[in-house]
């Protein structure tokens, strides 16, 4: 595709806006590893991303479902986005390629297509899953309806065992459906500090150690040669710090309401041993949090944004 467009020169079709996305997206990437996060470090990829993004917006009034190629190029400048800290900008990106690559995993299903150009519709979807949630979480958005289609989709091949990439590609997919449930679970009135029974209180303890079970159980099942160690130590490469960071986030957000919860309660109550020993494991989660996020906060990445929120 390079080949082509370099020698026919740029145009208004979309593999030129293909092409220009990725130069965008390289070009922000790099640019990110050796800036100052405060500087304007993304303006130099928006001589590729600006003209990218008219031929896609024109792409999309005809688009229905049909071209995979013009889905990648979405999430790719959704990507780009998440590495200049534009949420809105990334996320109205994503949403539109979600809406796409739902059509086109419907379409796959009774079309006959080859397995491998179905595996690219896969990889399509999880990554619009991932990048979705991570903002639905943060923002009152609209959701795309890809969260609910993810439930009975196949998960993306990872490759051989030894595919590093691959394999953290699978393990942060179950930790983004881990979070989710975790954040559908827990009982929103909790945090109030309004609950005066005490059945309530223990049936939010129960919640809450069966979620903790469930993180350990997702952590217990990450392969050796990827699995994140604990604690704030170096890592091998930033997918290793990144799976970390999503522990402990899961970890905290499990136990949060019951700091939020004891910090609520009138000054002539105060919490049982329990709540205090789980409200402990949500400061400690926090704290170790924090810690590993900052060093994914000294560059940009596509977490910058969605981490500092968190």
């Amino acid at each position: 595709m390079y080949e082509n467009v370099m020698s026919d020169g740029l145009g208004l079709g979309l593999q030129s806006a293909f092409c220009l996305v990725v130069f965008a997206l390289g070009t922000v990437a790099s640019e990110a590893a050796a800036v100052d996060p405060q500087e304007q470090y993304w303006e130099p990829a928006l001589k590729y991303l600006q003209p990218a993004l008219k031929i896609l917006m024109a792409e999309s009034a005809f688009s229905f479902g049909t071209d995979l190629q013009f889905v990648q190029a979405l999430i790719f400048g959704g990507i780009c986005f998440a590495y200049m800290a534009k949420p809105l900008h990334s996320w109205k990106l994503i949403h539109m390629a979600s809406t796409d690559v739902q059509l086109l995993l419907s379409r796959s299903e009774s079309a006959a297509v080859g397995e491998s150009y179905k595996e690219r519709i896969l990889e399509a979807c999880w990554s619009c899953f991932l990048l979705e949630c991570d903002y639905l979480t943060e923002l009152k958005l609209p959701p795309s309806g890809i969260e609910t289609l993810v439930d009975d989709m196949a998960l993306p091949k990872a490759g051989n065992p030894s595919d590093r990439e691959g394999l953290s590609y699978l393990a942060e997919i179950s930790m983004r459906s881990l979070l989710n449930r975790v954040l559908s679970s827990l009982p929103n009135e909790f945090e109030s500090g309004q609950l005066s029974e005490e059945s309530e209180v223990t049936g939010a303890i129960t919640v809450a150690s069966e979620l903790d079970q469930q993180l350990l159980l997702w952590y217990d099942s990450v392969p050796e040669m990827i699995k994140p160690t604990l604690g704030v130590g170096p890592t091998a490469d930033g997918r290793e710090r990144t799976l970390r960071i999503r522990y402990y986030q899961a970890r905290y957000i499990i136990h949060r309401q019951f700091v939020v919860y004891s910090a609520s309660l009138p000054e002539d109550r105060e919490p049982s041993p329990k709540v205090l020993e789980e409200a402990q494991v949500c400061i400690e989660s926090c704290r170790l949090y924090l810690q590993n996020t900052g060093e994914i906060l000294k560059k940009p990445s596509q977490y910058t944004w969605t981490l500092a929120q968190s």
